[in-house]
C-alpha cells in the first residue's frame, strides 16, 4: 500500500516595490519627524492659523496635533491594511492646509517647529510624497493584519499619547524649549473686565525708554490697543488698511517681538503715524496669534477682533 503525499509548497510573498516602501517607510518618519521637532522645538502659536479658529485651548491643541502624527505614523507603518489609504489622506489634509496657508499670504507654516521652511518647499515635499504614493509600483492586494499587530498598535498609540502629554507637563519638551515661561493668551476672556485683571497685566507693554503703561496712563476714554509683531505680514497688512491715516484716536501698538538683539530678529516698523508704540515687558514668552485688536473704554475691554 502507498500513501502518496502530495508537496507542501507555501506561495513566496512578493518583495515590496518602491511604493510599498515609501507608503510604510517614508511618509510615517516624514510625520514623525514633523511631530517630535513640534513637540520639543514649536509653539502652539506656531501652528497653521486654521488650527486657532477651533474653539480649544491652544497649548492642548499643540498637543492633540503632535499626538494625533504620532498615532497617524505609528498607523500607516504598523497596519497594512490602512497604510496607503492613510497616507494619501494625510498628505492630501497637509496639501489643503498648506494651500490655505499659502493663499493667505503665510510664508511659513509652522509645521517643523523651529525648522522654518517656506510654505512652498512644503507644499512641494507633501505634494511629492502624494504622487509617489499614488504612482510607484506596488504589490496589489492587502495582506490581513493579525490580532498581534492590532494589539501591539493599539498599545503604541497609547504610549505615545500619554508621552505626548505626560512628558510635556513633565518637563521633557524643555530639552530644547523652556516651556515654563510661556503666557497663552485667551484674548474671548478677556472682554467686559478692566485691562489690569487680565493676561494683559502679565506683560504690562513699556516704550523704548522702559516706561511701563497701560489704559490709565492716557487721558482718552476710548482706546484702542493692537498686539502684533512686526515679522507678522498680516499685521502690517492689518495697519496699513485701518491705522495708516489720522483718526484722532489713540492707539496704541504692543509689539510681542523682543527688542533688536534678543531672541527674534527685528522687521520692519508698521505703519500707523498716530500709534503709540510699546514692547510687550520681556520675561513673558507670549504665546498668540496675532493681530489682536483690543477696544478699551474707560479702562474695561469692551471687544476683542483676532485679525489674522
Amino acid at each position: 500500500m502507498f500513501i502518496m503525499s502530495s508537496p507542501t509548497t507555501s506561495e513566496p510573498v512578493p518583495r515590496p516595490l518602491a511604493g510599498d516602501r515609501l507608503v510604510r517607510f517614508g511618509v510615517p518618519l516624514w510625520l514623525a519627524g514633523g511631530a517630535l521637532l513640534k513637540f520639543f522645538t514649536g509653539r502652539p502659536d506656531e501652528l497653521p492659523a486654521v488650527f486657532s479658529r477651533l474653539p480649544v485651548d491652544q497649548s492642548a491643541l499643540f498637543l492633540m496635533v503632535i499626538a494625533a502624527e504620532l498615532v497617524l505614523a505609528a498607523t500607516i507603518a504598523l497596519h497594512r491594511g490602512l497604510a496607503r489609504a492613510l497616507a494619501i489622506a494625510v498628505l492630501s489634509v497637509f496639501l489643503v492646509v498648506l494651500t490655505t496657508q499659502w493663499a493667505s499670504g503665510s510664508t511659513t507654516c509652522g509645521c517643523l517647529g523651529a525648522v522654518v521652511l517656506p510654505t512652498w518647499v512644503m507644499m512641494l515635499i507633501d505634494g511629492a510624497l502624494l504622487a509617489g504614493v499614488l504612482l510607484l509600483p506596488r504589490r496589489r492586494g492587502v495582506q490581513a493584519v493579525t490580532p498581534a499587530r492590532m494589539y501591539a498598535l493599539t498599545a503604541v498609540s497609547m504610549v505615545l499619547i500619554a508621552g505626548v502629554f505626560g512628558g510635556f507637563h513633565l518637563g521633557a519638551a524643555r530639552l530644547f524649549r523652556d516651556h515654563s515661561s510661556w503666557l497663552v493668551l485667551e484674548p474671548a476672556s478677556w472682554v467686559g473686565r478692566e485691562f489690569s485683571r487680565t493676561q494683559l497685566a502679565r506683560f504690562m507693554p513699556m516704550d523704548a525708554a522702559g516706561q511701563a503703561y497701560s489704559p490709565r496712563s492716557f487721558p482718552e476714554d476710548d482706546q484702542t490697543w493692537v498686539l502684533y509683531r512686526r515679522t507678522c505680514p498680516h499685521c502690517h497688512t492689518l495697519f496699513r488698511e485701518r491705522f495708516s491715516t489720522i483718526s484722532g484716536r489713540r492707539i496704541v501698538a504692543v509689539d510681542l517681538v523682543p527688542p533688536p538683539g534678543q531672541n527674534e530678529p527685528a522687521g520692519e516698523s508698521v505703519e500707523c503715524p498716530e500709534c503709540v508704540r510699546m514692547f510687550a515687558t520681556a520675561g513673558s514668552d507670549v504665546v498668540a496669534r496675532v493681530p489682536i485688536v483690543i477696544q478699551v473704554r474707560a479702562g474695561i475691554i469692551r471687544s476683542v477682533e483676532q485679525a489674522y
